[in-house]
């Protein structure tokens, strides 16, 4: 006679609660119960009856416990699928104290990412790339501009960065801090750009980058905010017709 409940894995176990019972957990989370039971019951001891009873509720309740954390925890990583790595960091917000995750903030929205500069010949860009931030961003379109020195035009205090953007071209789309998007010391996001297109060569850039991280088209400054081209483009992503032109 006897009564034993175990559980078997290749990864390190730790026991949880009574009955032999075993609950594997990695880095944290309950990834699984394995069961393999076997329960006796002979008639000369009929307490083993009220035994059974309880192990069979346990093993329903532990059983229930591990199937919900399973769901949870493949909802949170599906969640997290759906940002790309290089857009996992934190960013200051222009002229602010405050910081922005773009995975936090955008995951699973498409994006157009720009270089700005505020003392460019091409400044007056923002004009046009506010208007397409108006007219997009109710079909999910997310604008993120990213002020940078790299080619000696942008301000030097944040303060006048944020008045040419806010102020004289009315942008209300997400503006972060001034930061390198060229060479080694890129920012994350930039690097990323450059690996799967190329670097920019001078302000106002413009990538269109899909959910998933991969960019369908990039533009240089000679292709402004109204050009069909890159209308045409944003058309065919918000459509869902995500290949590359």
């Amino acid at each position: 006679m006897a009564t034993r409940l175990t559980g078997r894995a290749s990864l390190n176990p730790q026991q949880h609660g009574g009955n032999g019972g075993v609950i594997y957990f990695l880095n944290g989370s309950v990834i699984g119960l394995r069961i393999n039971c076997a329960i006796h019951i002979t008639p000369c001891q009929p307490s083993m009856k009220n035994l059974a009873k309880h192990l069979s509720i346990w093993l329903s309740s532990s059983v229930l416990l591990v199937l919900t954390s399973l769901l949870l925890t493949s909802s949170a990583h599906a969640a997290g699928g759906q940002c790309p790595a290089f857009l996992n960091h934190d960013f200051e917000k222009l002229h602010a104290s405050d910081r922005v995750n773009l995975c936090t903030a955008f995951a699973g929205k498409p994006l157009l990412v720009v270089n700005t500069a505020s003392h460019c010949g091409f400044t007056p860009q923002f004009s046009g790339l506010e208007a397409i931030n108006k007219k997009y961003r109710d079909r999910g379109l997310v604008v993120v501009g990213f002020p940078s020195d790299d080619f000696n035009q942008e301000a030097k205090d944040a303060a006048e960065t944020a008045q040419v953007c806010y102020e004289n071209f009315g942008v209300t789309f997400t503006m972060l801090s001034a930061s390198p998007v060229k060479g080694s010391a890129a920012n994350p996001v930039f690097r990323e750009l450059a690996r799967q297109t190329q670097a920019p060569s001078w302000n106002f850039n413009k990538y269109l980058v899909r959910p998933d991280g991969t960019v369908i088209a990039h533009f240089d400054i000679e292709v402004t905010p109204e050009s069909p081209q890159l209308n045409a483009v944003l058309e065919r992503l918000l459509a869902g017709n995500t290949a590359r032109p």
